[in-house]
């Protein structure tokens, strides 16, 4: 709900993406124009192959090392190189020049804030070089950065690069759940990762969220949904209507008049979430704090009023009390005056 930027994290990962993924993605399509040229199959066993390739040559000596580096790393008994000839082995050139424009295109698109894209068919080799071995198993090791250069980059720095830059220990998906709590911070796909390998290392798509959100049960997990907008666009909790009903306990939200934000709702789960009666009470509970607050300061009415509420956006459901707070107060005078009436 939040509008958020993810700047800090965007260089590590561009620089990752400039050092690691590109220059192994051209040297699995030298290797296939190599082995078209030898006619014969790729002979995997033939030591640090990849030396041969025009890629790996054009590289400088700090660029070569890591990735000769890396082409020896082993993740769940696959080593890279294996899997790099793999690769070779089983698709044809064609095939992973139009995989090649397609990391390029959907990774343009997302640097472009365009979320709506087309799930398309990824061989399953491409799916474990992206996501078992660049995110799961290089995102954060301390020896590939080392290599790069770039300086430290965890999972930790990510989120503490995250809230620094952007202010913020709430989750900007849903705006209930705070994430100050490292065990309640995900680094979530905002475009799934299963159906999205080729993104599952760009800054753009990915998300510091609470746990609640990263779960399919409860928020996104794997599902998407096309048109769609996400934090990164727009601030999307301003455009979404919450109501009370402070009668029966109940909130619901209204965001019918823009598909894009409708999705979005869907997607996180949203009115379900808002519903439950324990966000009813986090609600009601931060109003009537927020009106004793504002009964002992009447400057804050007006304008400023709104500045207060958004300074307090770290304690989470800002825009349902930015959304109700004038519709509150006249509810609470409305309750000091039955009571009045009731003492007579």
């Amino acid at each position: 709900m939040w509008k958020i930027e993810n700047k800090k994290n965007d260089e590590f990962l561009l620089e990752f993406e400039k050092l690691v993924i590109r220059p192994i993605f051209k040297i699995i399509l030298d290797l296939k124009r190599l082995e078209l040229e030898s006619e014969k199959p790729l002979n995997i066993n033939e030591e640090q192959l990849w030396k041969y390739t025009n890629t790996y040559k054009d590289q400088s000596l700090e660029v070569q090392k890591l990735i000769s580096n890396l082409m020896k790393k082993k993740v769940s008994k696959i080593v890279l190189f294996d899997l790099v000839a793999k690769i070779v082995q089983e698709e044809g050139l064609l095939d992973l020049l139009k995989l090649y424009r397609l990391y390029i295109n959907q990774n343009n698109k997302v640097h472009q804030k365009c979320y709506s894209l087309e799930i398309k068919n990824i061989p399953e080799t491409f799916k474990i070089l992206f996501n078992q071995f660049y995110y799961t198993a290089f995102f954060d090791n301390v020896d590939i950065w080392a290599l790069i250069g770039k300086g430290e980059f965890t999972r930790k720095t990510f989120h503490e690069n995250f809230k620094k830059e952007n202010k913020i220990m709430v989750c900007p998906y849903c705006d209930i759940d705070t994430t100050i709590s490292i065990s309640n911070n995900s680094v979530e796909h905002f475009l799934p990762k299963s159906k999205f390998p080729f993104l599952s290392m760009n800054a753009m798509n990915l998300i510091p969220s609470c746990t609640a959100c990263n779960k399919s049960y409860e928020g996104k997990g794997e599902t998407t949904l096309s048109p769609i907008t996400m934090p990164y666009n727009e601030q999307i909790g301003d455009s979404i209507e919450f109501k009370i009903d402070y009668l029966n306990g109940r909130i619901t939200l209204n965001s019918d008049k823009n598909i894009n934000i409708l999705n979005y709702v869907k997607l996180l789960k949203l009115k379900e979430r808002y519903s439950q009666l324990n966000v009813y009470i986090a609600v009601d509970s931060k109003m009537e704090s927020l009106y004793s607050t504002l009964s002992q300061s009447p400057q804050l009415i007006g304008k400023r009023m709104y500045e207060y509420i958004e300074l307090q956006k770290n304690s989470g459901l800002t825009f349902i009390v930015k959304n109700n707070i004038y519709e509150y107060l006249r509810y609470r005078k409305y309750l000091n005056t039955q009571k009045k009436n009731y003492k007579k």
